[in-house]
């Protein structure tokens, strides 16, 4: 719980202004729902213990941090899908940079979520120790599994985003016409797998995904499928009339390209 903390106190944005800048009826109530949770345990440690009455604040809020959990697992899911559904580069880019700070701001919000977890978990247990010691590890167990059903979860959906986001960055790669906003896609998404491994961290997740490298231009050139993809859009643009030349029209207009080559730095 402290290594989320940490966490959570390195990103741009304070988690509580992401909560309220939402409209989802779920993540309001995870604001109320950190305020008893903290206040609760500001009770145990005070205390020493979790009584009866501190613990009735705070045993129904299971249910929202769950509902709000699932609700920025939905959310991702969305994003991921927006990205694949965009195949002009230059749109691409727009939204690969949008899905940055998108992508951040729903990673608070599921470690949010996981702290509030984990603290409410403490006081659960806490409860079972007060009120019937011989039922603590029963609980224990069960918990445990509950929290690594939940990591592995988050874990399957953040891997899945971002083998969504590559499959669409590779796929709409086309360098020889668009290597300025091909860049940008490239970069992009490796931040957004920079915040997702910066997430996995200290939850113990390990992510293994490599950054994509962005196609330098002369590469591409050598490239068919890159040549194909060119021709067929130098065909619609600037070579009417010669869209049935196929690669060989490319490689005619890749003589005109070689100015904007230059001034890229490939």
């Amino acid at each position: 719980m402290n290594e989320i903390k940490d966490y959570l106190a390195t990103i741009d944005k304070k988690v509580d202004d992401v909560l309220h800048a939402q409209k989802s009826a779920e993540l309001a109530r995870v604001i109320g729902a950190g305020l008893d949770i903290r206040s609760a345990m500001t009770v145990r440690e005070q205390a020493g213990r979790v009584d009866e009455t501190t613990w009735s604040t705070v045993q129904g809020r299971t249910h929202t941090i769950t509902d709000a959990l699932g609700w920025a697992l939905l959310q991702l899911d969305a994003l991921a899908e927006r990205v694949e559904s965009t195949t002009r580069i230059g749109d691409l880019a727009t939204t690969a940079r949008e899905a940055e700070s998108e992508v951040r701001e729903l990673l608070a919000v599921l470690a949010r979520c996981f702290e509030l977890q984990d603290a409410l978990d403490v006081l659960r247990l806490d409860r079972v120790l007060d009120v019937s010691p011989a039922e603590l590890d029963g609980h224990r167990l069960a918990l445990n599994a509950d929290r690594q059903d939940r990591r592995e979860r988050i874990t399957r959906e953040t891997e899945r985003l971002m083998a969504r986001m590559d499959a669409a960055c590779t796929a709409n790669s086309k360098v020889l016409l668009h290597s300025t906003a091909s860049r940008a896609v490239v970069g992009s998404v490796n931040r957004v797998g920079i915040a997702v491994d910066d997430f996995h961290r200290p939850l113990g997740i390990e992510f293994g995904r490599h950054p994509l490298e962005a196609t330098r231009w002369r590469d591409a050139a050598r490239d068919p499928g890159q040549l194909k993809t060119a021709a067929a859009e130098a065909g619609r643009k600037t070579l009417a009339g010669a869209a049935g030349l196929g690669t060989l029209g490319a490689l005619g207009a890749l003589g005109l390209l070689a100015k904007k080559a230059t001034q890229d730095g490939d």
